[in-house]
């Protein structure tokens, strides 16, 4: 398996330039606050654009955009963090999603409750009224 970097899909389907490479890979850079990320690298990005357009320029053809699908860290404890982050962002959402179901549940219990209170409160003042 891999560790699979779909958030960055977009920054090489936007770029159709180096230089739209370079500002969007600086903005992603800044929004995500990651400079070192290879991915997210305008200088790197726009390297491999450079080399890739140099290697098929003979036969006619120019690289627009750089898709990058997946990316497999060599390091085993930099791919341990990464499984460990996203295990813990999708605990994270499964107790949210519970504590959202939690909080309709007791809602629901509630409301059933108040109308209940109605009513029997209704039906004692209705019984109240004809004993009078």
């Amino acid at each position: 398996g891999g560790v699979n970097y779909s958030d960055s899909f977009h920054m090489a389907s936007q770029a159709q330039t180096a230089q739209s490479l370079v500002h969007l890979a600086h903005d992603l850079a800044r929004a995500n606050g990651n400079y070192d990320n290879p991915l997210y690298n305008a200088n790197r990005m726009t390297d491999c654009l450079r080399h890739a357009n140099a290697m098929v320029s003979s036969y006619g053809v120019q690289v627009l955009s750089i898709n990058i699908l997946s990316a497999v860290p060599v390091d085993k404890a930099l791919t341990q963090a990464l499984a460990s982050g996203a295990i813990a962002c999708a605990e994270a959402l499964q107790a949210e999603t519970a504590a959202h179901g939690s909080a309709r549940a007791s809602r629901i219990t509630a409301e059933a409750a108040a109308a209940k209170a109605r009513i029997e409160a209704e039906g004692e003042a209705n019984a109240n009224v004809v004993i009078a």
